[in-house]
């Protein structure tokens, strides 16, 4: 057998508990080495099992029952030692994993590409996991993803994809896709950089640390009196004139704004949906859908033309 400490040994220490896949890798390392030097029976197998693993773990794996019992075989070893790590149900990951790599990432940010490959890598990881030993779809991960985008990435990856998926008739878009979109939004350094700006919007907290809804209705009223002296797609800088330009009809009377019902803009660069945002009087679904704060649907029989009329009937009912 290889020797301890040997660059092709096996090893498993206590930083690779962290990582579930490390534990699987040893045993695979292991089993390869045993088979190489033709080591079949369990106690031996048992023994080579505890040698390479630094002390601490290996004294835990020691104190097992199945270490010790000459009724325990080698695999009923190997499955009390992943029980340490996994519990009764032996699986590596859940889907609740991927949420919360998703989740842990959101607040973290994608400041540079390397940082979103990062998170790429592990998000396909588990995904793989997945998809190999249960019923997860591409259609679960494909909303789950969404989850690891803050508010002004969603959007900026929402409407690549509005530009590369125009004919995508479901609200759920191709997990390549998404990828794809939000590795392209946070190209080229600062992802910053690559996102919608626009003239500042401030709303400032109460003592409380509470938004006044008063506050509120005042910006998006001095937004909407502007909106006539706001400057043309055309107008912006480079960088940003990708996520105003999109192949749709103009904004006009016939294509207004979801959102406010303006007619030189799409939702998607809709300043009055943005402070509804910053406000918290909606927020975006996993899918990138304006939604009430609470996350349900706005449903269509709400009273109201426009999404902020519905939101604001919506407030005045519900207080």
């Amino acid at each position: 057998m290889i020797a301890r400490g040997h660059r092709s040994a096996p090893q498993f220490t206590k930083d690779m508990t962290r990582n579930p896949l490390y534990l699987e890798r040893y045993f695979k390392e292991l089993e390869a080495a045993l088979a190489n030097a033709h080591i079949t029976e369990s106690r031996r197998k048992k023994e080579y099992a505890i040698h390479y693993p630094d002390v601490e773990q290996a004294e835990a794996w020691k104190a097992l029952t199945e270490y010790d019992s000459d009724e325990s075989d080698y695999d009923m070893f190997k499955k009390a030692v992943r029980h340490i790590y996994f519990g009764d149900t032996g699986r590596l990951y859940r889907s609740r994993d991927l949420e919360a790599l998703c989740e842990e990432y959101r607040q973290k940010g994608f400041d540079t590409i390397g940082e979103f490959r990062d998170f790429h890598r592990k998000f396909l990881s588990i995904y793989k996991y997945l998809t190999d030993t249960s019923d997860y779809s591409e259609r679960e991960a494909s909303r789950t993803i969404w989850r690891a985008f803050d508010p002004r990435l969603m959007q900026a990856v929402q409407t690549r994809l509005d530009i590369k998926c125009p004919d995508v008739n479901d609200d759920i878009y191709p997990l390549e896709e998404v990828i794809a979109a939000a590795e392209f939004c946070c190209g080229g350094g600062k992802r910053r950089s690559m996102m919608m700006t626009s003239s500042a919007c401030t709303i400032s907290p109460n003592e409380g640390g509470m938004v006044k809804i008063e506050d509120v209705l005042t910006l998006v009223s001095k937004i909407m009196e502007g909106m006539g002296h706001m400057p043309p797609p055309n107008g912006l800088p480079p960088h940003l004139a990708l996520y105003n330009a999109a192949p749709r009809p103009r904004p006009g009377p016939e294509h207004p704004c979801n959102f406010c019902g303006g007619t030189d803009h799409f939702i998607n660069n809709c300043e009055v949906c943005r402070c509804y945002l910053m406000g918290g009087r909606c927020t975006r679904s996993r899918e990138g859908c304006i939604v009430l704060p609470s996350g349900g649907a706005i449903q269509r029989f709400t009273p109201g033309n426009t999404l902020q009329e519905k939101l604001d009937w919506y407030h005045q009912t519900n207080p």
